[in-house]
């Protein structure tokens, strides 16, 4: 399979993410049992939630979808790139996730956060059988919802408020657990005034 050219920024890895920022690189310490880089705060579910950021994706048809449109269901953003290996690594996890669940409950959708070739993302969508939806971002939405490195996770709830914010590649356990707490919660969880994605 083939990817993109890297870029200077693409020689920095940690443990299970990839570098988009030189002013801003994530510092992994590997730590024995450690598998994943993450700026998670202990029960972030548990945190009051702000309303996600307006976003609007298109696909490769350039037909959009908003978040909004999807209020009522849980919304997973996986924010991506071809040339990202612990992206790659994530991929046959979120498939199994989004096979696993109603796709009217839980919705998984591939954020390509850099300005890569269609022609590039669907090969690699057909190159992994991926079948959720593969939708692309303007770097400044990226930037409201504090994306920094790839990947990154964002789980939104039912009333479309920013639940948990991951950088780095989770397990499908991790992704699991999540989940399982956001389809047994009420709607009614505290909300804060901003995001700045630091839960």
């Amino acid at each position: 399979m083939e990817h993109l050219a890297r870029t200077p920024d693409d020689e920095v890895y940690g443990p299970k993410t990839c570098s988009i920022s030189r002013c801003r690189i994530v510092l992994c310490l590997v730590l024995v049992g450690l598998v994943s880089c993450q700026r998670n705060v202990p029960d972030q579910l548990a945190m009051p939630r702000q309303k996600a950021p307006k976003a609007l994706f298109d696909d490769s048809h350039g037909v959009p979808t908003t978040l909004e449109s999807l209020r009522g269901s849980i919304v997973i953003l996986d924010w991506w790139a071809t040339w990202c290996r612990p992206c790659q690594q994530e991929m046959p996890i979120l498939i199994n996730i989004a096979r696993r669940y109603n796709r009217e409950e839980v919705r998984v959708l591939g954020i390509s956060g850099e300005d890569e070739d269609w022609a590039d993302v669907e090969a690699f969508g057909s190159a992994y059988a991926i079948t959720f939806p593969l939708l692309r971002s303007p770097a400044s939405l990226a930037r409201q919802f504090d994306v920094n490195a790839f990947p990154t996770i964002i789980f939104i709830d039912r009333a479309g408020r920013i639940a948990q914010l991951s950088e780095g590649a989770l397990s499908e356990k991790q992704f699991s657990v999540v989940i399982d707490r956001l389809r047994t919660e009420q709607t009614d969880a505290p909300t804060r005034s901003t995001f700045n994605g630091t839960q």
